[in-house]
């Protein structure tokens, strides 16, 4: 029988009086349930069963903590697709799954590939045993599987300190320099953490082998440009708990801020001051592949790569045009809106390459109305190609162009339809803002 409204709105009125914790009580009973009743699945006959509770455990997240011990038994399971479903449910329940660690580790060793890439993911959810798992992620960067490698030098970058140990480890002693590539573009994710490796970073642009220098390269702009400082957390005593962190702290007051700064403020200075000379240096590599890389890093740092200005200049005039399109978005980047750069990237605006074109298009933009007045000198240019790539940037400047809007009317006229329409963009650009301002 079908209830009648005025029972329906009775029973609402009711439920909405149900106090709040009987509520919640009633929600941990039907998740407790349903964890149990997944439980179970995991020992069901048919494997898509088994794998789809373990799938369904990791939805749950921490809810499903009652369910590790089961889990850590399912890494045993017969089926490869069952065993990566269980690691990941074990990594997706996170720091509450730390006594699967040591299980977990155990299962890198595991003969399915797809199963070791999968654990070696679930193990970056648990940076606080980064001691443990480490050393046992180093030996996986020349396991034979590609997928393996390059998830085991992920997690290893996400590990912060416990992880540049290892790969300092490996670039010191290791004898593939395919695993040491691999071990240098971890190293770049770990960050400022880098700095206790950061002679190995060096040495590696030293190294005869180019894949060597540009993932060196590459790893030294991540860590001199990373500015976000680790946190400090209160010491504690590890004595009563080797694997974790004992709950009572020593010293239970976490650093002052300004004394933390400080700290890591001198650390970074410490890394830009030998960072930029040596990318600087590298720019005259034989090969193209390990400039662009260094002009990259430059760029990613940023302001503080202004001493190499004047070697990224020179490479405006490179022969490759990947070097020539990293050194025009190196300047945008790192350069003030000083005349000289202004100049050179104007000029540059006429290369025979269009990704440089529009590279240093976007990098004078990026400087904003100090580039106007030689922007209305290159509308001049005989060359319609200059003339059209001048009048879309002076549309990206917007309001700040404005005193370009004589030399834009004029280019209304101009022989080259794709400069007449580039021109008229610009000018409703320029207007458009400058209403709305």
């Amino acid at each position: 029988m079908i209830p009648t409204l005025p029972v329906i709105i009775a029973l609402l009125i009711g439920l909405s009086f149900w106090p709040e914790s009987a509520w919640a009580d009633t929600s941990h009973k039907i998740l407790q349930a349903e964890v149990q009743s997944l439980i179970e699945k995991l020992d069901n006959q048919e494997e898509h069963e088994r794998r789809l509770a373990a799938e369904s455990l990791g939805d749950l997240g921490e809810g499903a903590r009652p369910a590790i011990p089961p889990l850590v038994r399912a890494l045993n399971d017969e089926v490869a697709d069952v065993r990566a479903a269980v690691a990941d449910a074990l990594g997706r329940i996170g720091a509450d799954a730390n006594a699967a660690v040591p299980a977990l580790i155990s299962s890198l060793k595991d003969q399915d590939p797809a199963v070791r890439s999968t654990v070696t993911a679930a193990l970056s959810q648990f940076p606080k045993k980064g001691a443990l798992i480490a050393p046992a992620l180093g030996k996986l960067l020349d396991d034979p599987d590609e997928s393996v490698r390059l998830a085991a030098a992920s997690t290893l970058g996400g590990l912060s300190s416990e992880g540049v140990l290892v790969l300092r480890d490996i670039l010191q002693q290791h004898p593939d320099p395919s695993v040491r590539v691999t071990a240098l573009s971890a190293l770049g994710g770990t960050g400022i953490y880098a700095e206790r490796a950061l002679s190995e970073l060096l040495g590696a642009l030293d190294q005869p082998i180019a894949d060597m220098r540009r993932a060196a390269a590459i790893a030294l702009g991540k860590v001199a440009s990373d500015t976000t400082w680790p946190e400090t957390r209160p010491w504690r005593d590890r004595s009563a708990d080797p694997l974790g962190y004992d709950p009572k702290p020593i010293w239970p007051r976490p650093m002052r801020t300004p004394i933390r700064q400080t700290l890591y403020t001198r650390l970074h200075n410490s890394v830009i001051e030998v960072t930029i000379p040596a990318l600087s240096e590298i720019l005259d590599d034989p090969e193209p592949a390990v400039r662009a890389a260094a002009l990259r890093a430059l760029s990613s740092i940023g302001s503080e790569s202004e001493p190499a200005i004047p070697f990224i200049i020179e490479m405006m005039g490179d022969g490759n045009p990947n070097v020539r399109r990293a050194a025009a978005t190196a300047l945008g980047n790192i350069g003030g809106p000083s005349k000289h750069i202004l100049q050179v990237l104007i000029v540059t605006l006429a290369d025979k390459d269009n990704d440089v074109q529009l590279a240093a298009s976007r990098s004078i933009t990026k400087m904003g109305g100090a580039s106007v007045r030689l922007l209305i000198k290159a509308m001049e240019n005989p060359d319609p190609s200059v003339r059209l790539l001048v009048a879309a940037t002076l549309e990206n400047l917007g309001n700040e162009a404005v005193l370009a809007i004589p030399a834009l009317s004029q280019a209304l006229h101009d022989d080259d339809h794709a400069v007449r329409l580039a021109a008229t963009y610009a000018l409703e650009a320029i207007e458009e803002i400058s209403k709305s301002k």
